[in-house]
């Protein structure tokens, strides 16, 4: 027995999350200061959620500026 799929709605939610999360800590401590595990913790998910969102931090990065 799995766990039932995201729906596409749930999903993006959490990249939303994910997104405010990362831009909280961005603005805070600065691009240097920004990494996947605080990230994480902010949200309430295992770091290795966030890398199914996002490759990386750059990607992470790369997203919030593209906002």
């Amino acid at each position: 027995m799995g766990r039932k799929p995201l729906s596409d709605e749930q999903r993006q939610k959490t990249r939303a999350k994910i997104l405010d999360a990362a831009r909280e800590i961005f603005l805070d401590k600065g691009p240097e200061g920004l990494s996947i595990r605080p990230v994480a913790e902010r949200v309430g998910i295992s770091p290795m959620t966030v890398y199914l969102y996002f490759e990386n931090r750059q990607a992470i990065i790369i997203a919030l500026v593209k906002e």
